[in-house]
């Protein structure tokens, strides 16, 4: 029963980068986990268990890692586009100092890699954001 658990767990810790929040990787780390006590030859009663409540743990402790509503989200709104961010759909920018997962505003809007933004909204770890431009005309 180890394979499972690696599997499953390393599909979910990749799926994190095309999630809104933090959870997926979280309940993927646990999975981990998870197969490690199998491996170790615990029984699946004991496995789940651990999966269940090691997931609820690590979804606690990544929320204390996306601010929310912190001044520092709120003293620059301003970000770049890392890839472009086709219309609809989620693309990366770069924002304070780090990389997130960001969609535009207006959904039938594409924006381009390298593109100046403003940041307008926050939903969980995705960024919505608008082209800097459209804010100066």
């Amino acid at each position: 029963m180890v394979l499972p658990w690696i599997i499953i767990g390393l599909v979910l810790i990749a799926a994190e980068l095309f999630l809104p929040e933090l959870v997926a990787g979280s309940v993927g780390l646990a999975a981990l986990l998870a197969g490690l006590l199998a491996y170790l030859g615990l029984p699946i009663w004991v496995q789940f268990s651990a999966w269940i409540g090691v997931s609820i743990v690590f979804i606690i402790l990544s929320r204390r890692l996306v601010p929310h509503g912190s001044a520092q989200l709120e003293e620059s709104r301003e970000a770049r586009a890392v890839t472009a961010i086709p219309a609809g759909e989620r693309g990366r920018v770069s924002y304070l100092g780090s990389t997130w997962n960001a969609k535009c505003s207006i959904p039938t809007l594409e924006i381009q890699a390298g593109q100046d933004l403003y940041v307008v909204e926050r939903q969980g770890n995705t960024l919505i954001v608008m082209p800097a431009k459209m804010l100066n005309s």
